[in-house]
């Protein structure tokens, strides 16, 4: 019995010996192979819709395979150079800190404050998004850069638009003379870099129709509310952004929008459809989903410079009801019954 008794705790120590040994063969691998550290650089805030759909999408896409960090650079809210600056190396200095794998970013300041002063060819693979329609202009891409640049289907949005409003039998003749070719275009958005990128985009591709493009750039929402009022006087009035307009009340635009709307209004923002007819907007998910995918390929050993520069290409069309039934305006079917109902 005594023979049989040692036997047994024999085994039973053979296997825990071999558990041992296998648990800590397991925390060895791990010790040599940790997660990888993928640091996630927004040029704005938590709470930015825009650059919060962008993560959301990236976490989503890249999760499990690198342990993600965030860096908010917040030059929405701190707008001044210095400041920007500022930020651009707090950012590299997080990096430098956490010694990251790869670096994400997401939208302009990022890229003009961190990417172009701190990483560009250097050892740290770098992956860009939410560049407004080119990232030339920052020396983009280099070996260790690539991204996605966000571009707004503006055409498609205009040459839609400006035939949607259909009009009277009186007083048809008129409206086809002037739309086009003659139509009174508004761009009312906010005095920042990528309103401004977005306006020179507009308007040349309204001067290819034979028309042009007045602005209104604004900081202050009562501004913002004013020349929400002025624009109703055009033929076409484009909903540009409102994150850099200070004070910036959405109960109280919305409110606005519903009672001074008389005239077609559109955005490329999903987020200001509260105050335009018609929407035609990107997907910041697309920007984070790309971002996390081309991690992924880096991560498995693909060189950041062999991975070419891309841009989104999945847009919604939106039709705010609400708008259209307050305003009175009469919308062609081809417009209407493509687009996704906003209440």
């Amino acid at each position: 019995m005594a023979d049989q008794t040692s036997r047994h705790c024999s085994r039973r120590s053979g296997w825990r010996a071999v558990t041992a040994a296998c648990l800590s063969l397991i925390a060895c691998v791990a010790a040599a192979s940790p997660t990888p550290l993928c640091l996630y650089v927004s040029s704005y805030h938590p709470g930015h819709v825009w650059s919060d759909g962008i993560e959301r999408g990236l976490r989503q896409t890249i999760d499990g395979r690198c342990e993600v960090t965030s860096f908010y650079m917040d030059t929405n809210r701190r707008p001044s150079v210095n400041d920007m600056q500022n930020a651009g190396l707090a950012a590299f200095e997080r990096y430098r800190n956490l010694q990251a794998d790869i670096i994400i970013t997401s939208d302009d300041n990022a890229a003009r404050y961190l990417i172009v002063p701190y990483l560009l060819d250097g050892d740290t693979p770098v992956v860009f998004s939410g560049i407004n329609w080119s990232a030339e202009e920052y020396g983009l891409p280099t070996g260790n850069v690539t991204g996605i640049v966000e571009v707004a289907p503006l055409r498609h949005m205009l040459i839609n638009t400006l035939s949607a409003v259909k009009s009277p039998a009186d007083e048809q003749a008129r409206s086809q003379k002037r739309l086009p070719g003659e139509a009174r275009i508004l761009y009312l958005g906010s005095d920042s870099p990528g309103d401004l990128k977005m306006l020179t985009r507009i308007d040349t591709i309204a001067n290819s129709f034979g028309t042009s493009v007045d602005s209104i750039l604004v900081n202050e929402f009562d501004s913002w509310l004013s020349g929400y009022r002025l624009a109703q006087a055009y033929d076409l009035v484009i909903i540009g952004n409102n994150a850099n307009v200070r004070g910036f009340d959405h109960d109280v635009a919305r409110r606005h929008a519903r009672l001074h709307t008389r005239t077609l209004s559109v955005t490329y923002n999903d987020w200001m459809m509260d105050y335009a007819v018609l929407g035609y907007t990107r997907l910041a998910e697309e920007q984070g989903e790309w971002a996390g995918l081309a991690a992924i390929a880096i991560l498995d050993g693909l060189p950041a410079g062999e991975i070419p520069v891309v841009a989104n290409r999945r847009f919604e069309t939106w039709l705010n009801t609400r708008l259209v039934e307050s305003s009175g305006l009469v919308l062609s079917p081809h417009v209407t019954q493509r687009a996704k109902k906003y209440q």
